[in-house]
């Protein structure tokens, strides 16, 4: 309470100014495409936490998978889904519109899922997620400047991630216990990977109604290229950054700094073309 940082909370708290959850919600559903992205981020995440929890009992259940093969797949194909997953990713981002990217990619994951169903040895689930990584980075590129404009912009960082990720940890943790009783209602532990398969294609229908502004069909990746090469470039000045040391002051915890460096880095989708922001 003392840290000078919080002290803007405390004037709002005690002024009655921290606007409710429901008009945050209203606020929200009034920009662009909230309606359609937000129930599908939703549903994704639902089926993916109902497979992740059980995921592991999965491999040592149905593939005789045990810890120490599980590990050194889990080390190997992490390295490989990025070296694979991001130059894929950002060839289909340039060569898809962003809707079809949208669509197509929960799709294709639905048959990687249901693939995943029926394998019966470790390395074929490492091959099927290594297939997918570059859906995923072409979802990512295309989808997550429509994403940044829904974050809260009201309040500090803390509750950001809290209005934030807070309705998909209950959706996530719901469906992981839908999941458990699945398990044990069938018995087999593949039922599992019927969550993220109709996830999947339910994810894939929602986003059909996805409004895309003319002129921004696809992300600017030329801006997203530079972003990073800046980045990369002022590594440095992270390391001098203050906030390493520690030292948190009022920008760090702005919700309007936040998120307007998010769309400066990824791009706003809804500006009209010729007026971008540089």
């Amino acid at each position: 309470r003392d840290v000078p940082v919080a002290q803007p909370l405390e004037g709002r708290r005690s002024s009655g100014s921290i606007p409710s959850i429901r008009s945050e919600l209203a606020e929200v559903l009034k920009i662009p495409n909230a309606r359609v992205i937000l129930p599908a981020l939703l549903v994704f995440w639902a089926g993916v936490s109902a497979t992740s929890y059980l995921a592991i009992v999965f491999f040592q259940q149905a593939q005789h998978a045990g810890a120490a093969a599980q590990t050194a797949a889990g080390i190997t194909s992490a390295g490989t889904f990025f070296l694979v997953g991001i130059p894929v990713g950002y060839l289909l981002a340039r060569v898809l519109t962003r809707k079809q990217v949208a669509v197509i990619s929960p799709l294709v994951g639905t048959g990687l899922t249901i693939a995943e169903y029926f394998s019966t040895h470790l390395w074929q689930s490492v091959l099927l997620g290594i297939a997918g990584s570059g859906l995923i980075f072409a979802f990512l590129i295309s989808m997550a400047p429509m994403m940044v404009a829904l974050i809260p912009r009201s309040g500090g960082a803390a509750e950001i991630l809290g209005k934030t990720f807070a309705p998909f940890s209950f959706f996530g943790l719901a469906l992981a216990y839908v999941a458990a009783w699945a398990v044990d209602a069938s018995g087999t532990y593949r039922v599992i990977w019927v969550f993220p398969a109709v996830a999947g294609l339910a994810e894939g229908l929602i986003l059909l109604g996805l409004k895309v502004p003319p002129g921004h069909e696809r992300p600017d990746l030329a801006r997203l290229k530079s972003g990073v090469k800046e980045a990369i470039g002022n590594r440095s000045i992270w390391l001098k950054n203050p906030l390493m040391r520690g030292q948190v002051s009022a920008s760090d915890t702005n919700a309007l700094d936040i998120v307007d460096s998010l769309r400066s880095f990824l791009g706003d989708p809804y500006q009209v073309p010729g007026n971008q922001k540089t």
